[in-house]
């Protein structure tokens, strides 16, 4: 199994407090999608991690980032010609 971009998801992962004296790092979304491409390649693409991108690409805005995809990016979307 390789670790490629392991160190680079845990640095940018998010603190998230379960209990009073309990906090963890989750992954962050992009990273986590950036380890799913990896796994992909490394997997010789198999359809469950495909299914996990897919996933990932499909709920991101639902996750809290419309205002950043919709608002901020929009740009972005629109010069790809984005269909939303």
């Amino acid at each position: 199994m390789s670790v490629a971009g392991f160190n680079e998801a845990l640095d940018s992962a998010v603190l998230v407090q379960l209990d009073r004296d309990l906090v963890i790092k989750v992954v962050c979304l992009p990273a986590l999608l950036v380890l799913k491409l990896l796994a992909w390649t490394d997997r010789k693409h198999e359809n469950r991690d495909a299914e996990d991108i897919y996933t990932l690409l499909k709920q991101y805005g639902d996750a809290g980032n419309e205002d950043r995809l919709y608002g901020d990016e929009l740009a972005v979307l629109e010069a790809e010609g984005y269909d939303f």
